[in-house]
């Protein structure tokens, strides 16, 4: 997991003047001082805009949560970071008292159960979030695949896999696997504990 570099304007103007002392010692400093003036103005000046517009114009700004996480995915990395994120946003939804928590510039955490079908409806799918799903290093397969169209052609080469029919097929060799499974659990039971999270890799 990244780690959230937090950078206060102490922290900026301290980095700028360092800056300006290196410039000040360089041949033609004025122009480069004045370029260096300008870069650093124009950082602040983007990165305030964009804060303001993620927390007052963008579509999501009406969702409560966190202020510092509606501007900046380093609040979720932090929060992540911590190793049990689900219990910290669990006391945050009932802080803020919503079933919508915005956990990031562009995320929501949401515990409404009854959203479920409206997020993955086939009908009207929601896009999926693209960074999420690099994380799997796996691209353009069902699972990660995020154009819509092309998603909607591998899930079709794979329904008759998922049909009753087809299920019904494949539960001979279910059952053929289960009972090896139990043959090597009643095998190894009373000589030790067995560690079932293999079986189901």
């Amino acid at each position: 997991m990244p780690q959230a570099v937090q950078l206060t304007w102490t922290d900026v103007a301290s980095m700028y003047k360092h800056l300006m002392e290196q410039v000040a010692e360089a041949p033609a400093s004025k122009g480069l001082g004045i370029i260096c003036t300008a870069a650093v103005a124009t950082l602040i000046t983007v990165a305030f805009i964009k804060r303001l517009y993620y927390r007052n114009w963008h579509p999501l700004c009406r969702f409560r949560g966190p202020p510092e996480a509606a501007s900046s995915r380093h609040w979720i990395y932090r929060v992540t970071d911590r190793g049990f994120p689900e219990e910290d946003l669990e006391k945050l939804h009932q802080k803020y008292q919503t079933q919508a928590l915005r956990i990031g510039p562009n995320e929501l955490h949401i515990t409404d159960v009854h959203k479920y079908k409206v997020i993955y409806s086939q009908s009207k799918p929601f896009p999926k979030h693209a960074e999420f799903y690099e994380a799997f290093n796996t691209p353009h397969t069902v699972f990660t695949e995020i154009d819509e169209g092309m998603h909607k052609e591998r899930r079709r080469l794979l329904n008759p896999f998922f049909s009753r029919a087809g299920v019904f097929k494949l539960e001979p060799i279910i059952h053929e696997k289960a009972k090896i499974l139990m043959k090597k659990i009643r095998r190894l039971e009373n000589s030790h504990t067995v560690n079932v999270y293999d079986a189901f890799r």
